[in-house]
């Protein structure tokens, strides 16, 4: 049982620094998650584990990876930069240069938000 709570107050604490490096509130963001602050609260201290659906909207309003808060390692990015252009050039019709959508998502890459990895 112990490690249950170290994990769910290691899940805790990642969400809290997600939500500090994004400037929220923690009032702001149980507005967003349509919850009471108490709720949010008792989340983000390890009181309690948030449901599935909780932590995946938590996950998207902070713009964090979801398998990152839960668990505490980055999964690998899905495409590289030339297979993703690709793969949206060919999502496009071919409507966009390929040249135009590998700077695009470069740019993207470039800009990601790192994952901060929490240690105890």
């Amino acid at each position: 049982m112990q490690q249950f709570i170290t994990d769910r107050k290691a899940l805790a604490q990642r969400i809290r620094v997600a939500r500090e490096c994004r400037e929220l509130t923690q009032t702001s963001l149980a507005k967003y998650l349509g919850v009471a602050r108490q709720t949010y609260l008792d989340i983000e201290t390890g009181k309690t584990e948030p449901k599935a659906g909780i932590l995946l909207a938590i996950a998207q309003i902070l713009r964090a990876d979801y398998l990152f808060l839960l668990t505490g390692t980055a999964k690998p990015d899905q495409y590289t930069t030339d297979a993703a252009a690709n793969k949206l050039h060919s999502l496009m019709g071919g409507k966009v240069e390929i040249d135009d959508i590998r700077m695009i998502v470069s740019f993207i890459n470039d800009h990601k938000v790192p994952y901060l990895i929490v240690t105890q």
